[in-house]
């Protein structure tokens, strides 16, 4: 008997089933996924419905962009099969509550050669800007409530009986579903269901064609099996699931991979994709508001135990982790790269970034009880970046807490990033390419004097910033001789058309060729004690008047 199958993901998998099938014989003719299906294949799709003696697939419902020999009202009037059997898009997120889909503008998969899985909380913890190793380290204890959990589990059956029932479908597999996932786990994704699942779907499909009796050989490796991800503790609780054990944490397309790994390559796409996962949090806010219940339960509990500094820093694993990849590309650099980066650059750049971190006291007189998103641009080597890091970290006692992210046009300082700084989060990239408002304060040490234009770019930087930018750059360098690379003098009549809070020009320890600068630009920062100075004021002003009446 011919048959064709039209589904997404599982088609292939339930091709490889029913093709094992001793007596009858089956002979799969079409089973190509349908997110897969292109302009060339709608001949193949019209020849399989003329020539399939049984028709299975999964309702695939008419859109005004979905071309109609896609739809599955098409297939079901035009095949000439004798048997038309259909299935429901099988679908269960009880066992990955906290996995979900980001899409392109298009509509394509957000996945980078990935996964199209996404974790919520690792999107979550990207957005609050916490570095890699410490969202690898929170994972384990940054659960879903079990009340969240179980609620997830009901409202995915309540779905799949829905589909069901309205789809009047011919395969029903919402009570199997019901009925096991408490004994096995069933689902590896929302939509990647195992081998029990697919071996229910043939053997409905044998039933519907009087064939109940007969046997469906099994395989030995599960087909969809490609990506697991771990289950949570609240879920592995609320079903009594049986977990695929592995040694390792995740397996995506095949392949072993730990928490921070994952993590890791995570990040490299949001950062590559701000925009999109920003707007898509944004546009979902409903699903993440019980992520960010269990994040603000999961530190509260963590503060109340006295174990919350347990995250602070690396662990001596993950450092080494991070200083032996590194290693594999310094083998890449000369010696005298790694040597004048380690004995001139970065020396330098700790004394800028010191003089930097003295002056942040003067745009933040009093406590201020946010944590600062900070984006260090133009970083080279992320030196000046760690050091603001490790100064206003956002668990220390710092009366400004910051988060600090790096980012520089270059690629070749990626490397040292990596090697010696690894907590920083850092991205090759263009200011031009971010989005506004996006950070709290912006800090450019020795950068504006490479650029060519140095105004429009102080422009991008305030465009980013919602609160200030802080530029360092040498003073009055003169122009006839500017050192190599320098392409501008910044003098004080440039530094004054933005309007700065101050203008510090001192003598620096490692820049001798001129005097050096820092200037602070307010971008929206409302200062508290500014404020309660000019209430005083009015308060002042208001006694005689205040007198007056008592008298009278």
């Amino acid at each position: 008997m011919k048959i064709a199958i039209f589904a997404n993901c599982q088609a292939e998998a339930l091709a490889i089933l029913v093709e094992g099938i001793y007596t009858p014989r089956f002979e799969v003719i079409f089973r190509k996924p349908t997110f897969l299906w292109e302009d060339c294949d709608e001949t193949a799709v019209n020849s399989a419905l003329a020539d399939a003696d049984i028709l299975l697939y999964q309702p695939h419902i008419a859109h005004t962009w979905l071309p109609s020999w896609k739809t599955s009202d098409y297939w079901t009037r035009t095949t000439v099969a004798t048997q038309v059997i259909s299935f429901p898009s099988i679908y269960f997120s009880g066992y990955s509550p906290e996995l979900t889909y980001v899409r392109k503008p298009d509509g394509s998969h957000l996945n980078n050669g990935l996964s199209d899985y996404h974790d919520k909380r690792i999107i979550y913890c990207y957005l609050m800007g916490l570095p890699e190793y410490q969202t690898a380290r929170l994972l384990g204890d940054f659960q879903l409530h079990r009340e969240t959990v179980k609620r997830n589990i009901a409202l995915s059956l309540e779905e799949l009986e829905r589909r069901e029932n309205e789809q009047n479908l011919s395969v029903r597999l919402k009570h199997y579903i019901a009925e096991n996932c408490f004994h096995d786990r069933l689902f590896f994704t929302f939509n990647h269901p195992s081998n029990k699942i697919l071996y229910e779907v043939v053997k409905q499909l044998l039933s519907k064609l009087g064939l109940e009796h007969t046997p469906i050989p099994s395989v030995p490796d599960e087909l969809l099996g490609f990506d697991i991800f771990p289950l949570q503790s609240e879920v592995r609780d609320s079903l009594q699931a049986c977990s695929i054990q592995s040694e390792h944490d995740y397996v995506i397309q095949g392949n072993p991979m730990s928490t921070l790994e994952i993590v890791q390559r995570y990040y490299q796409i949001y950062r590559d994709n701000q925009q999109i996962v920003q707007n898509f949090r944004e546009a979902n806010e409903e699903i993440f508001k019980p992520v960010g219940e269990a994040y603000q339960s999961m530190m509260t509990e963590k503060e109340a135990s006295g174990t919350q500094f347990e995250y602070d820093s690396m662990s001596f694993e993950q450092a080494f982790y991070h200083k032996e990849k590194a290693q594999d590309r310094l083998r890449d650099l000369t010696l005298d790269d790694v040597h004048f980066t380690l004995t001139k650059c970065d020396p330098q750049t700790l004394s800028f970034y010191s003089d930097i971190a003295f002056h942040l006291r003067r745009l933040y007189p009093e406590i201020d009880g946010g944590l600062k998103r900070v984006l260090d641009v133009g970083s080279r080597t992320g030196a000046g970046s760690a050091l603001l890091q490790k100064i206003h970290h956002p668990e220390s006692f710092s009366a400004v807490r910051m988060q600090v992210e790096a980012i520089d046009i270059e690629e070749k300082f990626e490397p040292y990033v990596n090697a010696f700084s690894p907590e920083i989060n850092y991205t090759v990239g263009d200011i031009f390419d971010l989005p506004a408002n996006s950070r709290e304060i912006v800090i450019c040490s020795h950068t504006i004097e490479h650029v060519s234009n140095p105004a429009a770019f102080i422009d991008r930087l305030c465009d980013i910033a919602k609160e200030f930018v802080i530029i360092a750059c040498p003073f009055e360098e003169p122009s006839s001789n500017l050192i190599p690379g320098h392409v501008h003098s910044i003098d004080r009549k440039f530094i004054r058309q933005f309007n700065p809070v101050f203008l510090e020009i001192y003598n620096s320890m490692h820049w001798h060729q001129s005097k050096a600068c820092i200037f602070a630009i307010n971008c929206g920062y409302k200062n508290p004690t500014h404020l309660r100075r000019i209430v005083r004021k009015i308060r002042k002003k208001l006694r005689p008047l205040k007198s007056t009446f008592k008298k009278s």
